[in-house]
């Protein structure tokens, strides 16, 4: 089973219990979606507003996941916080657009 939060630290956890549709890779440092068209009609309408694959990897790139693109790995998703039998590192994760504003905000020395 995979456990997703998405939005913010303090989001609830998604879980998706079918890892023949979304899964962890065996190492447990990245998750796959395995079956696309699955996940749309079954995960997404089940977890998410939207219903476009593109809506949910927009989503994953705003929390800084890396989609792998090449090796054995291509078509992953990694995130160094979001690791299997690790969950509590999910709460340290923050999003791209909050990490720019509040760097950007650090009064200059």
């Amino acid at each position: 089973m995979i456990e997703l939060r998405m939005l913010t630290p303090k989001s609830p956890i998604l879980q998706f219990p079918d890892e023949a549709i979304i899964g962890w890779l065996p190492h447990g440092r990245a998750f796959k979606i395995r079956n696309t068209k699955a996940f749309i009609e079954k995960m997404m309408q089940q977890h998410f507003k939207h219903t476009k694959l593109t809506s949910f990897q927009r989503q994953l790139n705003l929390y800084g996941y890396k989609r792998i693109t090449r090796g054995a790995d291509s078509g992953a998703y990694y995130h160094e916080l979001f690791l299997r039998d690790r969950p509590k590192l999910c709460e340290r994760m923050r999003s791209v657009v909050d990490y720019i504003i509040t760097s950007h905000m650090k009064p200059k020395n």
